[in-house]
């Protein structure tokens, strides 16, 4: 049974649906290699990795961007889409990069008011 469609019932957490999680869980962490790592590590990887692919994209459009603006030829048409696309590229890597920054603030914070009220809490320890 789906995960998605066992989250839809209501009432307390059944065991399949923790048993679901778990295994959804595992899944995860055999794709990304991460088979003996906690969740925490696996989810950090895959973040890496697509922190990294969006590297990849802005400087393969900075790249792409300056190629046609040297080929433009005084086409300032090309020229301007040009500067588009390196000024898009440029808003893009700032966007993920402080979707990046505010989501780890507020993770870092929410763990530390969890240690704070609970020490061993934010970690599953009791």
């Amino acid at each position: 049974m789906p995960l998605a469609s066992l989250l839809a019932q209501r009432g307390p957490l059944q065991p399949d649906v923790v048993n679901a999680a778990q295994d959804q869980a595992g899944v995860l962490r055999l794709i990304s290699g991460f088979s003996d790592a906690p969740l925490p590590v696996v989810v950090g990887g895959i973040i890496s990795i697509f922190l990294g692919v969006i590297g990849m994209i802005f400087i393969s459009l900075v790249v792409y961007a300056g190629y046609n603006w040297i080929t433009a030829r005084g086409n300032s048409e090309k020229i301007e889409a040009a500067k588009d696309t390196i000024r898009q590229a440029i808003w893009g890597v700032i966007l993920t990069f402080a979707a990046y920054s505010i989501g780890y603030f507020l993770l870092q914070s929410y763990f530390a008011y969890l240690e704070s009220a609970s020490p061993g809490a934010a970690f599953g320890t009791p």
